[in-house]
């Protein structure tokens, strides 16, 4: 964040976009992957929170992704802001672009089919629907941290 501001000696709309999708993917969209797996989140916050501890990593979980999920798309706009002011064209152009937009797909997807799942689940009990869900979510980290790394090399002209 501090590069970004250095890089740029302004604040303008473009420097909430890295900002913002930073720390989205780093800060929540990290931890909401890392509670659903590793329960310090839930051994923390667990005595102020109800029902049973299943219970408890699915909302730190779904809770995580969600702000993580808004951070993102609040960059989004932020970035599209900019382009608008600047009279650049709106369509990915940059692998940075075209990886970041997929990864937005991906995240909405996953958001839907988690959704499901948690409905499913509650519904019908036993049956586990979206298996694939978990695992299509390593994967979409691993494309956010391209995408990131990507964004971070093109901002500070490393091509």
């Amino acid at each position: 964040m501090i590069a970004v501001f250095g890089q740029l000696r302004a604040l303008n709309l473009f420097a909430f976009h890295p900002v913002l999708m930073s720390i989205g993917t780093i800060g929540f969209i990290a931890e909401g992957v890392v509670a659903h797996s590793n329960h310090t989140l839930v051994d923390i916050l667990g005595p102020i929170m109800q029902h049973n501890k299943k219970i408890k990593i699915r909302v730190i979980h779904q809770n995580l992704h969600r702000i993580g999920s808004m951070m993102l798309f609040l960059g989004l706009l932020f970035m599209f802001g900019n382009k608008f002011l600047e009279n650049k064209s709106m369509f990915p152009q940059t692998p940075h672009a075209i990886l970041g937009w997929l990864a937005l797909l991906a995240i909405t997807g996953q958001a839907f089919a988690g959704t499901q799942k948690l409905q499913t689940i509650d519904i019908k009990g036993g049956q586990r629907p979206f298996r694939w869900h978990g695992d299509a979510g390593l994967v979409l980290w691993d494309i956010l941290c391209l995408t990131l790394l990507l964004g971070m090399l093109e901002f500070f002209e490393f091509r």
